[in-house]
Formats: structure tokens, C-alpha cells, sequence
């Protein structure tokens, strides 16, 4: 969809462009291309900008998406890590303690620095994942920021085609 502003000169120029096709009804061939190319210049333009648009969207998109995923595996995988924490704590205490070594002092630091040193790397996944997530969210915003000025550029470059287009056909008549 057109802004206001290009839906006003649109309005104006489809009413100026009648009012000279009404006051030049027996244009020339050369004329009458010259009309045709300049609104199927602007219409590309116009297309071109939307395609853009359309374009940089689906690529937004796929960055949501991937940040999406790459928060589900972040989780997952700080999930993992603490499933194998946990078992190696069991394998710790079960070890420890069948030796007939009571828990207190050294063997109860093993098993400490073994949950400390696990809950950082979990954190370590986690903050990982979220970095690459919040990447992946910018990306999607300068994608649509980047569509939405291609779409603006193509109503330019339409509005640019139109009044050059008018510009020729004034120093005809």
C-alpha cells in the first residue's frame, strides 16, 4: 500500500494526465509511447520496490525463526549438560561413599566444584544461545527496516518516472 503522500500525487497526476489527454486528443504515435513508457516505468518501479519488500520480509522471517531455534537448542542443550552434571555427581557420591570415605572435606569439594563448574557451563550455553537469538533478532529488524526503504524507494522512483514523464510531454506540446 502507497503512503498518503503518493496516493495524493497519483490522484493529482492521473487528474492532470486527463485533463491533457482531453486537450490533446489527436496525439501523435511518439506521444502516446512516450506516455505508455513512463507509466509502465513507474508501475515497475512500484514493483520493484513491493518485491523487495516481499523479499526482505521472508528473510526477516527466516531470521525469527532461526533465533526461535537456536533458543529451543540453547535450552536443550543446557538440559543435557545438566544431565550429565547430575550423573557424574551420582557417580561421584556412589564412589565415595562405597569406598567406605566419609563426605566431609575433600571429597565433598570434588563433588562441589563438580555442580559449580557445571551450573557455569549451563550458563555458558544458555547466554550463548540468547546472544545468537538476539543476533538473529536484529537481523530480522534491519531486514524489514531494509524493505520497508526499498518499498519507499520504489514509490520515488514511480513518482520520479511520472513527473519526467510529464516533464518530456510538456516541451512537446
Amino acid at each position: 500500500m502507497c503512503p498518503p503522500l503518493f496516493a495524493a500525487i497519483g490522484a493529482g497526476l492521473a487528474s492532470a494526465a486527463s485533463a491533457a489527454g482531453s486537450a490533446i486528443s489527436g496525439i501523435g504515435l511518439g506521444t502516446a509511447a512516450s506516455i505508455a513508457g513512463t507509466g509502465l516505468s513507474a508501475i515497475g518501479a512500484i514493483q520493484q520496490g513491493n518485491a523487495a519488500k516481499a523479499q526482505s520480509d521472508a528473510q526477516a522471517e527466516a531470521y525469527r525463526r532461526q533465533a526461535q531455534i537456536e533458543t529451543m537448542t540453547g535450552e536443550y542443550q543446557a538440559g543435557r549438560k545438566q544431565d550429565q552434571v547430575d550423573s557424574t555427581i551420582g557417580t561421584q557420591t556412589a564412589l565415595t561413599g562405597g569406598s567406605g570415605v566419609n563426605l566431609d572435606g575433600s571429597p565433598s569439594d570434588v563433588i562441589g566444584s563438580t555442580a559449580s563448574e557445571g551450573a557455569l557451563d549451563i550458563a555458558a550455553i544458555r547466554w550463548n544461545a540468547r546472544n545468537q537469538a538476539n543476533n538473529l533478532n536484529y537481523q530480522a529488524r534491519l531486514a524489514n527496516i531494509a524493505g520497508r526503504n526499498a518499498q519507499t524507494g520504489g514509490y520515488f522512483n514511480a513518482a520520479g518516472s511520472l513527473f519526467g514523464g510529464l516533464g518530456r510531454l510538456g516541451k512537446m506540446a
